[in-house]
């Protein structure tokens, strides 16, 4: 029955999608309901099944591009899709910075607090982006610009820090390709023109893996396919290797070992080992490029085996060899994973995004001067909702910013599960209940000790100090 009932969600959206984006464009000339489509198909493709996520995906542009309203949706789709569509578009009319200046700091903060609400909100954002970006060239150059930029500085490390790396490669290559065309178009000409090259080899070197898999493992379900390293990627990587004096110059893409590579997907981890050894027998091996990140997968789940090899006197091979099951988990597996383990339940999708601070730091643009939730922490009422305030805030602060009333009353905080007085200071992740007494009046000592200024103004006018 509960199949039923979201497949009629679905169904329903998709009618009110064609309902509403009728006759409306895109500025490419494109009927508009292609967007809200293509977010969709992306969102699938990153492992989404939730048909409340999709069905939000086909509606998020209603309320932008008409004068209907999030809670005009209620009684055809229910709360939950209600209170998604209203996040989205509270998102949407947040105007993100144009330059990476420090001013923009608090807008950049809002949006990231907005987007970690609900891990099924920032999902559905990132897929909008990857689409608005990958159709940007029918808008001015410095509306091309905008979208760059915050993809580039705010989309794309989001993407890396919650594992849906086929979004941030997206994000990343568009906004390089917009921002610097000619060299996003010089690394894809030495790519194509090095494939070119050698594509007899790689065939070659395929059609052996192929012989061996079929001949000397248990028969099963395998795929060997051709991969070209990420632009962005590409560009970063010679950068950086230019800077440690392991390339003469930036543009010394051949002394890269993986700007093309052969990616090997079979089913059982023990026979990425055997194809491994094939491979290290059949071709020169470059050592130094041998990882095993199956024994030891990296600190974001990431699991293959990569080696490089001479496939050529001339030419360098990356090959990464991995079970179907790694490479989906590897791309995009925690997207559906996130959105199955967390649901709607802000509380904990909040705390690991915490913990995932560090990593979205280390990708936000060092010339940014961002400092992510430096300011701000995340605390949570019994019923995990979330409230913002600056760090340094109390359990006094907290009863204030859910209600006056609730403020004046207080008497205690339950912080965590433990008695605590209202002069406890709070930190990320609390989940906090505010004790109250009837007939309860705030004491002028709470001025001196509350730390944010909406309790302050409270307190002074309940004291009849203002």
């Amino acid at each position: 029955m509960e199949e039923n009932s979201k497949s009629k969600i679905l169904q329903k959206a998709e009618e009110y999608a064609k309902e509403y984006y009728k006759g409306k464009f895109r500025k490419n000339g494109e009927p508009f309901i292609n967007h809200p489509t293509r977010v969709k198909q992306y969102l699938e493709e990153v492992g989404i099944t939730d048909e409340k996520i999709l069905a939000v995906a086909l509606l998020h542009a209603i309320p932008q591009e008409t004068n209907i309203k999030p809670e005009e949706f209620k009684d055809d789709f229910g709360e939950e899709i209600v209170y998604l569509l209203e996040t989205l578009t509270q998102i949407s009319n947040i105007p993100l910075p144009f330059k990476d200046k420090q001013s923009n700091v608090q807008l950049i903060h809002k949006l990231l607090i907005q987007l970690a609400k609900d891990i099924r909100v920032l999902i559905i954002r990132l897929a909008d982006r990857v689409d608005n970006i990958k159709t940007a060239d029918a808008l001015p150059v410095t509306d091309q610009e905008w979208v760059a930029i915050n993809s580039k500085m705010i989309y794309a490390p989001i993407a890396k820090a919650t594992g849906i790396y086929t979004f941030a490669r997206e994000l990343d290559d568009e906004s390089f390709r917009i921002l610097d065309p000619e060299r996003y178009n010089k690394i894809k000409a030495f790519q194509n023109e090095k494939y070119k090259e050698i594509e007899k080899s790689l065939e070659n070197a395929k059609n052996k893996i192929e012989t061996f898999i079929k001949n000397e493992l248990e028969p099963q379900r395998y795929d060997i396919s051709f991969r070209k390293k990420g632009i962005y990627s590409t560009h970063s990587k010679a950068v950086f290797k230019t800077k440690k004096k392991q390339l003469s110059h930036e543009d010394d893409f051949n002394g890269l070992y993986d700007l093309l590579g052969i990616r090997i997907l079979i089913e059982n981890p023990q026979d990425c080992y055997k194809v491994l050894a094939f491979i290290q027998n059949e071709w020169e091996n470059i050592q130094s490029e041998f990882d095993d990140y199956i024994a030891n997968p990296k600190e974001n789940g990431y699991k293959s085996l990569q080696t490089a090899v001479k496939l050529t006197s001339e030419h360098n091979c990356e090959i990464q060899l991995r079970t179907f099951e790694m490479h989906h988990n590897n791309e995009f597996g925690r997207a559906s994973h996130f959105v199955y383990k967390y649901g709607g339940n802000s509380a904990s999708w909040i705390k690991d995004l915490i913990d995932l601070k560090e990593n979205i730091q280390s990708n936000l643009s060092s010339s940014s001067q961002i400092s992510l939730f430096e300011d701000t922490i995340f605390v949570f009422t019994p019923k995990g909702d979330l409230k913002t305030l600056p760090k340094g805030a109390i359990a006094l602060d907290f009863a204030y910013a859910i209600h006056g009333n609730i403020g004046h009353t207080c008497t205690g905080a339950k912080i965590n599960g433990k008695h605590s007085p209202i002069s406890t200071e709070l930190k990320s992740g609390d989940s906090v209940e505010i004790l109250t007494t009837g007939g309860r009046k705030p004491s002028p000592d709470w001025l001196r000790i509350a730390r944010t200024t909406e309790a302050k103004r409270q307190i002074r006018k309940a004291l009849g100090l203002t």
